[in-house]
Order: structure tokens, then sequence, then C-alpha cells
């Protein structure tokens, strides 16, 4: 997604970059594309835990309610001012249930605007289905 954004410069929105630590998984920062600013998303219960408000949880990984807010209020800003593409990383089993960032990418695909977003494969259908995305391009 990044080397997308990249290539012409042009929208902004948010990915998340993996923290590790050797083969673990520590958690995910979100990293605006536009600024870079980076801010940490999601935690790894246990060592180097980040502290944070917490929205929900899938498996080991804590979601932080305040990245959350942010990145739905940033994307809120974008869509008034039609800045496009709009670009969110990642959409997965946490939206299909209603969490995470399904209201940002509710009010991004009602907007009107072009959205890139990065959906699992195996989730691809159901996404598709729960936002009733009816034009797209896999990439």
């Amino acid at each position: 997604m990044i080397s997308i954004y990249e290539k012409t410069h042009k929208g902004d929105g948010f990915v998340s970059l993996k923290n590790m630590d050797g083969n673990t998984v520590l958690g995910y920062d979100a990293m605006q594309l536009s600024t870079g600013e980076k801010f940490p998303l999601v935690s790894r219960k246990g060592r180097n835990s980040v502290k944070f408000r917490q929205a929900c949880r899938i498996g080991p990984y804590f979601f932080s309610q305040d990245a959350i807010d942010m990145i739905g209020e940033k994307i809120g800003e974008m869509i008034k001012n039609n800045v496009s593409p709009l670009y969110l990383d990642e959409i997965g089993p946490l939206e299909i249930e209603g969490k995470v960032f399904d209201n940002t990418l509710k009010a991004m695909i009602s907007s009107g605007l072009d959205i890139c977003i990065t959906v699992r494969t195996g989730l691809l259908e159901k996404v598709i289905e729960r936002y009733d995305i009816g034009e797209y391009r896999i990439v």
C-alpha cells in the first residue's frame, strides 16, 4: 500500500506497520501516509505491551480506542476535503463484526471517493458482501 501511495503521492490514509522482536509480533503502529506520523494501534499482551485504552481484542492483540478514534476523525476530515484516494490498512474479521474500522470504512465507501483498502484473500468475499461493494479492482 505504501508503494502505491509513493508512486503518485495522491490521496492519504493509514497503513499498519508491524513491530517485531525476532519472530514474535509485538504489535502494530498506524502511520499516516502523507505525514509519516506513527502511533500505537495494536499491542500484544505480555512483555513490552503498550498501555492504552482498549477497544477490543483478537487473540493476544489489543486495539487502541484512541488510535481508532483518531484515524476515524482524520479520515472524516479527508472525506470533507475530497482527498482521494483514501487508504486504509487493514480490513479484517473485526470489521466484519462491526468493530475497529467498521464505521470508518462505511464513511469511506459512502463518500463516493476512490478508496484503497487491504483485505486478506480469505475474507474478501465477506468484506464485499458486508459493505455492499459493487465496483472494485483487486491489485
